[in-house]
């Protein structure tokens, strides 16, 4: 998985991929901003300092295994955004009720374009020719997945604010993404 860190907010805007590829079980390529090349040395450094190992693995599997869970176990699975390094471990779930926003949703699927345009926005003075088909690539992959769930019956729409189950919905957190939702978790 390649993270270009851009110039504005280097830290922010490609510790959370880079973090989300690492723990889906992908080797990351982590490209510095010219303006800030040290960054992804200290981004680097902080995961390995939060224990990842070095080179590729998930600890995801491992530290369900520790806690007597197998991917069996896990019933549901909530997207936040529809980020391809976000669900690229879908498949270790398959007894999993995938949940994500119906409007992130609309726009991996019905925006043929969206994901890829908001790419070259964000990266529009370095993104190379080769990193721009990447992105349609990993768009295209990510509606395969999807269409793949929706023909199992296990990909469940919600409408913000919409529970999910008691006490869990979502609501949208644009940003990162403008397809971003925050998990809002509230009880009594």
């Amino acid at each position: 998985w390649g993270v270009i860190a851009p110039f504005n907010f280097p830290a922010a805007l490609s510790a959370g991929p880079a973090g989300a590829a690492l723990t889906a079980g992908n080797t990351v390529v982590l490209k510095p901003a010219d303006d800030a090349p040290l960054t992804s040395y200290l981004i680097a450094q902080c995961f390995h300092d939060a224990g990842l190992p070095a080179g590729p693995g998930s600890q995801l599997l491992a530290s369900l295994a520790a806690a007597n869970l197998t991917p069996d176990d896990i019933d549901m699975v909530v997207i936040t955004h529809g980020d391809s390094d976000h669900i690229g471990g879908l498949g270790s779930f398959p007894a999993s009720r995938i949940v994500m926003a119906s409007q992130a949703y609309k726009l991996w699927t019905e925006d043929t374009d969206g994901m890829v345009e908001e790419f070259v926005k964000l990266f529009r003075d370095s993104a190379s020719a080769e990193e721009l088909a990447a992105q349609a690539t990993g768009r295209r992959a990510y509606y395969d997945v999807l269409m793949a769930l929706e023909a199992d019956g296990r990909l469940t729409l919600v409408e913000p604010g919409e529970e999910i189950i008691a006490g869990l919905s979502l609501r949208p957190a644009p940003g990162h993404r403008r397809d971003q939702m925050a998990v809002v978790i509230q009880s009594g």
